[in-house]
């Protein structure tokens, strides 16, 4: 018997069951064309906000955060999720941080082999972070020793670095220096403000320091308080930017110290 042809708008190839669609296929992206010639675009972003969670969920687990760097480095998506605020905040609060160092009067120790964090710490010696403090406002020469006329290291707490320089003296001797917290490993600082004229005049007499010579001030970075009443809104990127730097002197009658909170200015 006489077959009709097939119809010219159908091929051949059309009546062949089309190919299983894996269920891990990138939610992101359009599904596969059949045609050889369409390719599927890169996944540049997770459309669906319950994937984003359970990714989120799922990277929680890591062991550190090495495995979250080698994570976020498979695609876009995983990166975006990685380095987000808020997942970043989680993130810390169940990963207690990772020891590569110490930072002394001498500059930077990284740790050392064995030790599982020392190619972390290697890295972050020679390329991340920047112990010579060359971002700060020039003059930019930083001293560990309290040279003059250089950035001084005086405190380290938290990944921040109080560090403090003329010009203000006294009869040869610092009483108001000016200061700055950096923070090393991002390359950024922010300048302190100069304590105002009208306390400033308060401080009569001040005596010398017996450990650092030509110094009539010690500067120091303090804790930054937890608000004592849930009503105290504390914004997460403010309690984790935030910090306390305390300036104190002994004055011939009295001991004098003023504060200064960078969430209050």
């Amino acid at each position: 018997p006489h077959r009709p042809p097939l119809s010219p708008l159908v091929s051949a190839s059309a009546a062949q069951p089309p190919p299983p669609v894996s269920i891990l296929q990138d939610p992101c992206t359009k599904p596969p064309s059949t045609g050889s010639r369409e390719m599927a675009a890169p996944c540049t972003s997770i459309l669906n906000d319950r994937l984003a969670v359970l990714l989120e969920d799922i990277f929680l687990l890591l062991p550190g955060a090495a495995d979250l760097v080698r994570a976020s480095a498979a695609c876009v998506p995983f990166r975006q999720i990685a380095t987000g605020s808020s997942f970043l905040r989680r993130f810390r609060k169940t990963h207690s941080p990772s020891f590569i160092g110490f930072v002394d009067y001498h500059g930077f120790r990284p740790a050392l082999r064995p030790h599982t964090s020392a190619p972390i710490a290697d890295a972050v010696a020679r390329a991340a972070a920047d112990f010579s403090f060359s971002f700060l406002p020039r003059p930019n020469r930083c001293s560990f020793t309290g040279d003059a006329g250089c950035w001084n290291v005086r405190d380290i707490r938290g990944g921040r670095v109080l560090l403090d320089r003329g010009p203000k003296r006294e009869k040869g001797s610092v009483v108001f220096p000016e200061l700055a917290v950096s923070d090393p490993l991002h390359r950024r600082y922010r300048l302190l403000p100069p304590i105002p004229d009208d306390l400033a005049v308060l401080v009569r007499d001040a005596l010398d320091l017996t450990y650092s010579p030509k110094r009539r001030c010690q500067v120091v970075l303090g804790p930054v308080p937890v608000p004592a009443f849930k009503e105290v809104k504390v914004e997460p990127e403010d309690e984790e930017t935030s910090f306390r730097v305390i300036w104190m002197a002994q004055c011939r009658t009295k001991p004098m110290a003023f504060l200064y909170s960078s969430s209050t200015g």
